[in-house]
């Protein structure tokens, strides 16, 4: 969980502050013609992504100090990692989408490898 926290933390500081450059990463703003306003209102989404993601991972950091080494003996921690599962789980699964729809580059996949890793971790800490 922690490592999550972290990798949350990071992100989000990088989307708020440097959003326009994170979303480069993507390919996704690359607009020609009189549809150029539109990047800024793609930017400034992505800086509210950066809030939320940046907030998220001091949620997921204060309560990794309450959750057991073995989450499976502790009904509460069992949800907290289960709840942690489905929205990295969710994340995989829109990661995906977009990556075979719209990004198709290194940025998507690392992305993608990136909440399947935090997903498998979950699901480990749920069966062990």
């Amino acid at each position: 969980m922690t490592i999550n926290a972290f990798v949350f933390i990071g992100v989000g500081i990088a989307f708020a502050l440097y959003a326009p450059l994170m979303i480069d990463l993507y390919g996704i703003l690359e607009f020609e013609g009189d549809i150029g306003w539109l990047y800024w209102y793609a930017a400034s989404f992505g800086r509210m992504l950066g809030a939320m993601l940046f907030g998220t991972g001091f949620v997921i950091l204060a309560a990794s100090s309450y959750v057991d080494r073995e989450p499976a003996t502790n009904p509460l921690d069992k949800r907290l990692v289960l709840a942690l599962l489905i929205t990295n789980g969710v994340g995989v699964f829109v990661a995906t989408i977009q990556q075979l729809s719209i990004w198709f580059n290194a940025a998507g996949w690392i992305t993608l490898l990136v909440y399947l890793t935090f997903s498998l971790g979950y699901v480990f800490f749920l069966i062990r």
